[in-house]
Order: C-alpha cells, then sequence, then structure tokens
C-alpha cells in the first residue's frame, strides 16, 4: 500500500472489480483486480475505486503496491496485457488523473523474450521506471527471473 502525505492509502487488490467473462475464462472467477483508493473520513476511511482491470490488454491480477510520481500511479499486473502467456504476460501501467477519475494507459506488455509475470511494483529513479518479473526473458522460460528498465 501507498500512504500519501494527505492520508489517503491507495493499494490493489488481485482479485474484485469487474465481472468480465475474460477473466473467468482464465480461472479468475470473473475478477480481474482493481486499483483502490481509502481516503481519511471521519475516524474511518471512504472507499473509491480507481481503475477496474478486465483482463484483456489492459492486464489483470495486480500484485503489488502502487507507486506515485505528481499525482500519477505506477504499478504492475502479473496476468493480462499480450499473449502467448496464459492468460498475459502481465504489464506495467499508469493511471493518470483525468477529469472525476483516472486514464488507465499500459505503459509495457511483457513477454517471454523480455521476462514475464511481474510480481512487485515499480520503483521511479530519474525518469525510468524499474522493476523485475518472476520468470525470466529470453525464451528461457520458467527459469530465474528478469530485471527491467522502462524509459519515457
Amino acid at each position: 500500500m501507498l500512504v500519501e502525505p494527505n492520508g489517503d492509502v491507495d493499494g490493489t487488490t488481485l482479485y474484485g472489480g469487474s465481472n468480465d467473462k475474460r477473466c473467468t475464462a482464465e480461472g479468475y472467477g470473473g475478477n480481474c483486480g482493481l486499483v483502490f483508493r481509502l481516503t481519511p473520513s471521519g475516524s474511518s476511511y471512504r472507499e473509491s475505486i480507481l481503475y477496474r482491470f478486465r483482463g484483456g490488454r489492459d492486464g489483470s491480477q495486480p500484485l503489488a503496491p502502487v507507486m506515485d510520481d505528481g499525482g500519477i500511479l505506477y504499478g504492475t499486473t502479473s496476468d493480462g496485457g499480450q499473449f502467448p502467456c496464459r492468460g498475459g504476460c502481465g504489464t506495467v501501467f499508469a493511471l493518470q488523473p483525468s477529469g472525476r477519475g483516472y486514464a488507465h494507459t499500459v505503459l509495457y506488455h511483457f513477454n517471454p523474450g523480455s521476462g514475464f509475470f511481474p510480481r512487485a511494483g515499480v520503483i521511479l529513479n530519474n525518469g525510468a521506471l524499474y522493476g523485475t518479473t518472476y520468470y525470466q526473458g529470453r525464451n528461457q522460460s520458467y527459469a530465474g527471473g528478469s530485471v527491467f528498465k522502462l524509459m519515457p
């Protein structure tokens, strides 16, 4: 979870969100995960959903907390995105404030050549996003892992 300076708490859920047939077909019971915000409200919190993953090219199954850079939230999904991986190989995404909500952008689709199934979030350093994947790239599926760097 990410605790904002104003007390908001941002996080992800592996399941939940929309009941999409694609996520049902992938074995997720129709729930591809979501990004949420908890806002202090008196002695409790008010929940808002910032984004519901649909399980297609937008990704599914976020496992890690999001990272904030001046209002833009960055994160990873462990599945979804592009195929050939069963259910997709995962994505790096950005959520940018847009009107009364957030606009979702996929920054990168993982694949067996680059490493796949990210299981952790990303960090931002000097304009680049860094992270890791659970499985190695270069088509050496299911061995080791990869460290990645994404530049704008």
